[in-house]
């Protein structure tokens, strides 16, 4: 239960393209870590794209929102968001995303 730990079984599982097993270690991760671990803001930005991988868009949406309630300026997520708001046609928030970015 060493949150260290699970983030890097998470990080292999994703490079292997194994994206549910990386989902479990990264919920398992970040059960045992604390908001202020530099490990966090790439854990909730790598299960937005564990989702993304594997088609669920809302559910990516939903972790990004998770997360950018703790780091509400975190570029990665703010890129990965935007991204997804191009993809689905909300042209309109990905420029509000994007501008998140810019300030």
């Amino acid at each position: 239960n060493e949150p260290f730990i699970l983030f890097n079984l998470a990080s292999n599982r994703f490079e292997m393209q194994q994206y549910q097993e990386a989902l479990q270690y990264i919920q398992a991760s970040l059960k045992v870590s604390r908001p202020q671990d530099s490990i966090v803001r790439k854990l909730f930005a790598m299960a937005a794209q564990c989702q993304i991988k594997l088609g669920h868009t809302s559910a990516a949406l939903n972790i990004l929102q998770q997360g950018q309630s703790i780091y509400p300026v975190d570029a990665e997520m703010l890129f990965t968001e935007g991204a997804l708001r191009i993809e689905n046609r909300d042209y309109e928030g990905a420029i509000t995303t994007y501008k998140k970015l810019l300030d």
